[in-house]
């Protein structure tokens, strides 16, 4: 029997923990992972070979066109895009009479739609977690072209802050129903910590006679290795990027959205199939009564929408993913955080709530940095090892992770105690992920954990680091 020692010093067993011992079999669905370890999979899944077995088999048996026509090929496309919106649906537990799904080239796209086509006045308000992905910042791009407010709040009492804003609205004079957003993610993509779903209905009940509180929730990071339940929690607004879960096919995400609310969105665009008819000589257009293609401009990637059947008919139960992934993640955590210099000092620093974790507040990410063998405060040698050098050493390895900030500016220098002036003070464009600030580095090592991951790959990953570590001393 496999046991791992953890830090409350008791030995438990791996399956015991949640260790998925069926990942012997379905590794064999990924034979390009012989000589390597991967362990970037909060930036991309992996696809199995059946998988993609069964889609091949699928376009070369059965002829898929452009689905803005009735030919039989287009018929075909149509019917797929149809059951597939119900059974992403079905996969959320959403329930189709409040919500449906349009179709996007990822999680990017789907908050872009949000924040393009938002009812932002002078009046909104725009808040975000501080932990938030850029793609997330970026629409308060959106909320200032319509001078609309914004802002952060942190994850430290945050219903006091939004009641705070909500008070200061309540003062102002308004004679029409303001709409608001809240944005958070339901996994830091930085460092895996989780945030607590119930936020959603606290948010909504902020609403009044005056101003409507919308929840825009990323959830990228958070489903490839978590259940999302619809019924039990009810966002406005969810993101979601396919790849992240099935590794194929890429290019395809979607924003599930309130049909309510979708009522409340202006249309800022149209293209392609998002009108039945427009015309070309005045300012005159007809949209469609189904929601889903009035977002929808141009012609939909309906071969990776196909490629989604296959995707959603071999990935494994999410509870057996998320109770394996979880244990991997402990046992990584507890290994390097063991790791010391020969003098006995800590080798590692890492971030997140794995002090105290538990399955609801920490996802499958492990992101860490080295700590300099030479560091002293007064800032003589920076404190940790630079990152480029790491990930030199890993990639001869053919070991896969991710370095830098990740894509999340307010987490990563929330965790590395660096302000975000300090950071642009230094930030070079071409080495953004190697900058050092008075000892202090801009960025860290991730490791992400996927269903595909072994208790193998974790023993050579941290061998790996025992071995950089004693040449760095």
């Amino acid at each position: 029997m496999l046991l791992l020692f953890i830090t409350f010093c008791s030995a438990i067993s791996l399956t015991e923990l949640g260790y998925w011992n069926g990942v012997k079999r379905i590794r064999r669905e990924f034979p390009y992972l012989e000589n390597n370890v991967y362990l970037d999979y909060t930036a991309s899944g992996l696809h199995q070979i059946s998988q993609l077995k069964d889609f091949y088999y699928d376009v070369s048996k059965k002829l898929y066109g452009n689905a803005h026509s009735i030919s039989p090929s287009s018929i075909n496309t149509d019917t797929v895009v149809k059951q597939m919106r119900k059974r992403i649906l079905k996969y959320f537990n959403a329930n189709p009479k409040e919500y449906d799904v349009i179709f996007t080239s990822g999680a990017t796209e789907a908050l872009k739609i949000v924040g393009e086509n938002f009812p932002f006045t002078p009046a909104s308000v725009f808040l975000y977690l501080l932990q938030n992905h850029n793609s997330v910042l970026g629409i308060r791009e959106y909320a200032s072209h319509a001078n609309a407010t914004w802002g952060y709040f942190t994850e430290e009492d945050p219903e006091q802050q939004w009641k705070s804003v909500l008070d200061k609205l309540n003062k102002l004079q308004t004679t029409n129903v303001t709409h608001h957003l809240i944005a958070f993610p339901g996994e830091d993509n930085f460092n895996g910590a989780k945030f607590p779903l119930d936020w959603i209905c606290k948010i909504n009940s902020l609403s009044n006679n005056k101003h409507k509180f919308h929840v825009l929730l990323d959830a990228a990071a958070l489903v490839p290795s978590a259940k999302l339940d619809l019924t039990k929690y009810h966002p406005d607004f969810v993101s979601i990027s396919f790849y992240k879960m099935f590794g194929f096919p890429t290019g395809v995400g979607c924003l599930i959205i309130k049909k309510e609310v979708a009522k409340e969105l202006k249309i800022s665009y149209f293209g392609g199939g998002t009108v039945v008819m427009a015309a070309a000589d005045r300012d005159w257009k007809v949209f469609p009564d189904y929601l889903p293609p009035k977002y929808e401009a141009g012609t939909l990637n309906f071969l990776g929408i196909l490629g989604l059947k296959h995707a959603f008919n071999h990935f494994p139960n999410i509870d057996i993913i998320h109770k394996h992934t979880y244990a991997l993640t402990r046992v990584l955590f507890t290994e390097l955080n063991k790791l010391t210099y020969s003098n006995g000092t800590k080798a590692v620093e890492i971030y997140g709530n794995h002090n105290h974790s538990t399955y609801e507040n920490q996802g499958p990410i492990v992101t860490f940095n080295i700590l300099n063998s030479k560091y002293k405060y007064n800032g003589v040698f920076p404190k940790h090892v630079p990152l480029l050098t790491v990930n030199e050493f890993l990639a001869k390895k053919n070991i896969h992770v991710r370095v830098g900030c990740t894509c999340n500016p307010g987490s990563c220098l929330n965790s590395l105690n660096v302000t975000s002036l300090a950071a642009a003070a230094v930030t070079n464009p071409n080495t953004p992920v190697d900058t050092t600030l008075e000892g202090k580095q801009y960025g860290a090592i991730r490791v992400s954990i996927g269903y595909p991951t072994t208790i193998g790959d974790i023993r050579k990953f941290i061998r790996a680091i025992k071995e950089f570590i004693k040449m760095v001393e």
